[in-house]
């Protein structure tokens, strides 16, 4: 699904008023009961709810839902932030129409949370672009504060529709329900965290509507991957590729294993992984279906070794390159150098990205998957920390573009940009991947799916949302902190066939 910024969604409105005839106050009729169609789920019909009102489209869109759920049975008390001199076209009509009817529509300095079992808020909407001033900022704590149940029309009112970042003080919603598609805010952290469920209803704003939009940032989701391939009875091993994996150093042999596992489990037909001799024997016993090449005297791998390397990696479907590999420079010598030797797809992962600069990066042109967490990607870029996160869309969309790979950012949310411009978003945020080993089995995953063709952003999305996928159905069996990278690699068959069903439907 496509997500949207505040400006694409107001060129929606427009588009869908001019172009195709739906004038504005019927799609403010239609957001009015496709909100109150969801919050009749949510609400039982005794609650008492305030709706606090804003006097722009935002506050319309509260003013319509508060007739609806009037002429529902409910009650509903409406509280106005500004007089209603300064409401805009379709907000007065709404508001007028109220009037009309036996609803309590009162000041904002009247209101007392106390009196009410449901707040929504329909104060300001995705265009919001600056923090709340003083009085604003005081509605909002005093909601806040309430501990009462918080409903927001659209979005959480103090965010702002272009951004994930926090620009002030603002509502910290139980549910949102939004419009035709979501927005950055409702899928990106931090601002994600104050939206609570994010439900999207439809307005009647035609589909094709999004061809002018020129979208090009898009949620990844277990109903929208790419296709799984289904095996051909008389399929083989070499048709689901050779693989390599270049890992481990001692005291890091975990990190080639569940790389190598992960790989395996989703289907590459063969895997031979490269590591030091030093962890031969622990690799070996414990992942009986993978080949090994244990390599050189040193307790990592080396340069000294590159001949024997690149002879094996040259002419396979792919080399994954860094868990748990260490960065000595020895190693970072061979790193470098087999990127610019080999023609192969290539992801780098931990280590091996560590192990490289950003000039490195023009060897590997369109055949590349990078997969950094923010540290990584900061060490590698030279872009502060807190700069990434706060602009992690457009960060990774220029780093992809100018260096032609595919980049993975790992974070909260996870974030895959492609050369062509494009961003893919898992905002699945699982808490038991914030552990060793998740990275790796990540490598391992993607490493798999290129293995067997897909393309290197169909194997990102898909790893990407296997991973996460599998440990939330993890997470539900066990408490989250006691999930162990191997516990995913152990349930990934279950996602797969989720997958496949959902497919096949």
């Amino acid at each position: 699904m496509e997500i949207l910024t505040s400006s694409q969604i107001s060129l929606a409105d427009r588009l869908t008023i001019e172009k195709i005839g739906i004038p504005s106050i019927v799609l403010m009729e239609n957001a009015a009961i496709s909100f109150v169609e969801e919050l009749k789920k949510i609400v039982h019909v005794d609650d008492k709810i305030a709706i606090i009102v804003g006097s722009g489209n935002n506050g319309g869109d509260g003013l319509a839902i508060a007739r609806h759920l009037f002429n529902s049975g409910y009650k509903v008390d409406i509280f106005l932030t500004e007089s209603e001199s300064k409401f805009t076209k379709d907000p007065l009509i709404n508001y007028n129409i109220l009037k009309s009817l036996p609803v309590v529509i009162s000041s904002i300095d009247d209101f007392s949370p106390y009196n009410f079992d449901v707040i929504i808020d329909a104060i300001f909407g995705t265009g919001l672009n600056r923090a709340l001033d003083e009085r604003y900022s005081n509605i909002v704590n005093i909601v806040n504060n309430s501990a009462k149940k918080v409903i927001a029309v659209d979005i959480p009112s103090g965010l702002s529709g272009d951004s994930n970042r926090i620009i002030g003080v603002n509502i910290k919603a139980d549910y949102t329900i939004t419009f035709f598609r979501p927005k950055i805010p409702h899928k990106v952290f931090p601002a994600k965290k104050y939206c609570g469920k994010v439900i999207v209803k439809d307005i009647s704003i035609p589909q094709t509507i999004l061809s002018d939009l020129n979208p090009s940032v898009f949620e990844i989701d277990i109903k929208n991957l790419p296709l799984i391939i289904k095996r051909k009875l008389d399929s083989h091993k070499g048709d689901y590729g050779h693989a390599v994996i270049i890992a481990g150093s001692d005291g890091k042999s975990g990190a080639a294993i569940i790389a190598s596992k992960a790989c395996l489990r989703v289907g590459a037909g063969l895997l031979t992984t490269i590591i030091p001799e030093s962890i031969s024997l622990a690799f070996a016993t414990s992942i009986p279906e993978a080949m090994s090449l244990p390599i050189g005297k040193n307790r990592f791998l080396s340069y000294e070794d590159i001949d024997k390397i690149y002879e094996l990696c040259s002419n396979k479907s792919l080399v994954a390159i860094g868990p748990g590999i260490g960065t000595d420079e020895n190693t970072k010598k061979l790193v470098k150098e087999l990127i610019k030797k080999l023609e192969t797809p290539i992801i780098l992962d931990a280590d091996g990205l560590n192990c490289i600069s950003l000039s490195d990066l023009k060897y590997m042109s369109y055949r590349a998957i990078l997969t950094p967490h923010i540290g990584e990607f900061s060490r590698l870029t030279g872009i502060d920390k807190g700069e990434i996160l706060d602009k992690p869309i457009e960060i990774a969309k220029d780093f992809s573009t100018k260096h032609q790979v595919v980049l993975v950012l790992k974070s909260a949310n996870t974030f895959i940009a492609e050369p062509d411009g494009n961003v893919y978003i898992f905002s699945g945020g699982i808490p038991a991947l914030a552990k060793g080993g998740s990275g790796d089995c990540l490598t391992g995953i993607i490493a798999g799916f290129v293995s067997q063709k897909y393309s290197l952003t169909d194997a990102a999305k898909l790893g990407v949302c296997v991973l996460g996928k599998t440990a939330e159905t993890v997470s539900n069996n066990l408490n989250e902190s006691s999930v162990l990278a191997t516990d995913i690699i152990n349930n990934i068959s279950g996602t797969l066939n989720e997958i496949r069903d959902i497919q096949l439907r």
